[in-house]
């Protein structure tokens, strides 16, 4: 395909350009500015554009599509020209959607946690050497791009983000992922200054979620009464199961998880990160990952920071053999 992205220079959308260019696909690009670190990662494969600001002529009818970045308004020039000449124009969720729609895809979401699950999950597929593909919201260390896209991974992981996919189309970015699966962490009032008031926001969590009906599965941490209330009130034929914290104990200030193969010690500690364990114990399930696989994986997960920091003097348990 020939894809031209408006505002390349973004964070998502510099990795996503590189990953279809390393898909074999001619990219082109465009930004006002662009900054590090995505300046020298689009200059090394040779995308970034040969100058700044926006440039009609780049929009050509040869092209099959143009992907739509936060940072451009409704009044860009390239955007419009588009438009004149009937070029296909995505924003970066709906594209996801278009180019993964045969995927079984996992949204991990929530106002608090679903980095650290997200990235708890991942660490877990890779340790198991499943082969899945994601989109992150933030970067977590050991996964360098922020996406990744191929043709053979059965599964996308999704970083549920309730922000708006363009800056003047009032839609949430998770509303269009239509996820056969999906996490919820918590519901706290974040994005005031987005939303204006929390009934608001809380409405984007109930369309989310009557989005995800007819078929689909919300595994729910069941403390967040608010939460638990807007699940409740979801239609019927969506499955929901509540969860809360893992089973575990503290000794000498370290936590262990409790589990049928006896004490499994950890890293992190905190009744919060109990439940974000939980959270991912449910999801790796979902896509085939044994208990015993998990237990032994999780004892080596620090923090979505450090996610391959593996501690000396963390002791093999020993117990998790099947």
């Amino acid at each position: 395909m020939n894809i031209h992205f408006i505002a390349i220079g973004g964070s998502v959308m510099h990795n996503l350009a590189i990953s279809m260019h390393q898909k074999g696909h001619k990219v082109t690009g465009s930004d006002e500015e662009i900054y590090e670190p995505s300046h020298s990662r689009l200059n090394h494969y040779g995308l970034l554009p040969d100058k700044n600001g926006w440039d009609p002529s780049r929009i050509h009818q040869n092209l099959d599509m143009v992907i739509l970045g936060m940072q451009a308004g409704k009044t860009n020039p390239e955007l419009k020209r588009a438009y004149d000449h009937a070029v296909p124009v995505y924003s970066l969720p709906e594209f996801l959607h278009e180019y993964c729609n045969y995927k079984k895809r996992i949204v991990i979401g929530g106002s608090r946690g679903k980095h650290i699950i997200t990235a708890m999950v991942m660490h877990i597929l890779q340790d198991c050497r499943c082969e899945f593909d994601y989109l992150l919201g933030s970067q977590i260390d050991g996964c360098d791009p922020r996406v990744k896209m191929t043709e053979s991974a059965p599964w996308m992981i999704l970083e549920g983000d309730e922000c708006l996919h363009t800056p003047f189309k009032c839609r949430e970015k998770f509303h269009l992922y239509c996820p056969q699966l999906t996490l919820l962490s918590g519901i706290a009032w974040d994005q005031i200054q987005m939303f204006g008031t929390y009934e608001k926001y809380k409405k984007q969590f109930r369309i989310f979620l009557d989005m995800a009906t007819g078929g689909g599965k919300v595994y729910y941490c069941e403390r967040d009464p608010v939460l638990c209330d807007l699940v409740d009130a979801c239609h019927w034929s969506l499955l929901k199961i509540p969860y809360r914290e893992h089973p575990y104990a503290v000794d000498s200030g370290r936590f262990l998880l409790h589990s049928k193969y006896g004490e499994i010690p950890l890293m992190l500690s905190g009744r919060n990160h109990m439940e974000h364990i939980q959270a991912a114990l449910l999801v790796c399930r979902e896509l085939g990952v044994k208990d015993h696989q998990f237990y032994q994986s999780i004892q080596n997960f620090s923090s979505a920071e450090e996610r391959y920091e593996l501690l000396s003097g963390v002791p093999e348990t020993g117990l998790i053999t099947s």
